[in-house]
């Protein structure tokens, strides 16, 4: 990437690699702010640039890039020594991380306000089960799923479909500014609840039946999404800037972790109200606090690295 200073320090040692093996190897200087270089270049999943790539298969990120190391794969492939070929997997440790914040973003204090009404309200008026319980919860988290998973089919549509790499900086910018604007609304919240009413109508209204249930999680997904699951953010953006098909991989990861506290809960009993409540009322404010102080971190690494992490 032109003015890309990393770069600018493993230019030199492609340069004498290039040199020391002369026709036994063929370099190819990819431009990543170039349409057919950004598309090339994600096809790898990489997170960084620079980067490298050896016979196709044999990923190098920028963090691994030396001499040395390049020396070792190209001769592999040269003269057959020894080495573990890297795969075009997934990376494991972003894909643990997106279950770890959608597992700490199930703790939120709006989603365990939702879930305490879920499971209490028509209780007084009949016997409520574990198993009825956990079909309220999870078609609840269904609706949750549905939205994000759309959410992140549709932002990887807009990257095939679009270069984005001429505003990728600015596009960072704007992300950046949002999580940072949402991470401090976290921290200090304004306590204005303008959408409370209108979903506790829609819920007392529509959540005796299992659509009804999952319809409230498309709307709660999308009013509440700022507190409920904030670093969604994350997830989508990583999904604009890399487009890659690993990214929904890595949101329903997020999704997964983001609905087994709820289903849990669900499960425990009788007691399952009084443990939501006591979560959003002992540690609901610290989860905001945490969570924001997250967002703003990441916000900026983002606009620090133009949206390349």
């Amino acid at each position: 990437m032109p003015s890309c200073p990393d770069c600018e320090k493993t230019d030199p040692i492609i340069e004498r690699i290039e040199d020391e093996y002369g026709d036994a190897i063929i370099v190819d200087w990819v431009d990543v702010s170039t349409r057919d270089g950004w598309e090339h270049w994600k096809q790898y999943n990489f997170t960084e640039v620079p980067a490298v790539v050896v016979n196709h298969e044999y990923k190098i990120p920028k963090g691994e890039i030396s001499y040395e190391k390049l020396k070792q794969v190209i001769d592999m492939y040269l003269y057959g020594e020894g080495g573990e070929k890297v795969s075009e997997g997934l990376d494991e440790g972003f894909l643990l991380l997106t279950f770890s914040l959608g597992l700490f973003a199930g703790f939120s204090p709006c989603l365990m306000a939702i879930l305490t009404f879920i499971l209490a309200y028509g209780a007084s008026s009949h016997d409520i089960n574990v198993k009825d319980k956990f079909l309220k919860v999870f078609s609840f988290s269904l609706g949750l799923i549905f939205t994000y998973i759309l959410m992140g089919i549709l932002f990887l549509f807009l990257s095939f479909s679009f270069n984005i790499s001429p505003l990728q900086k600015i596009l960072a910018w704007m992300v950046g500014a949002i999580m940072i604007l949402i991470g401090l609304s976290l921290i200090f919240p304004l306590n204005l609840n303008v959408t409370k009413p209108f979903v506790r109508r829609f819920a007392e209204k529509y959540s005796y039946h299992m659509f009804g249930l999952f319809s409230l999680g498309v709307l709660f997904s999308l009013v509440k999404l700022p507190c409920a699951t904030p670093f969604l953010i994350i997830v989508l953006a990583d999904i604009v800037f890399h487009g890659s098909l690993a990214g929904i991989l890595s949101l329903f990861l997020f999704n997964l972790g983001l609905i087994i506290p709820l289903l849990s809960i669900s499960l425990v009993g009788v007691n399952s109200v009084k443990i939501a409540e006591k979560i959003r009322r002992s540690y609901g404010r610290y989860i905001k606090i945490i969570s924001g102080i997250i967002l703003i971190i990441v916000a900026l690494y983002y606009i620090s690295f133009g949206g390349i992490l």
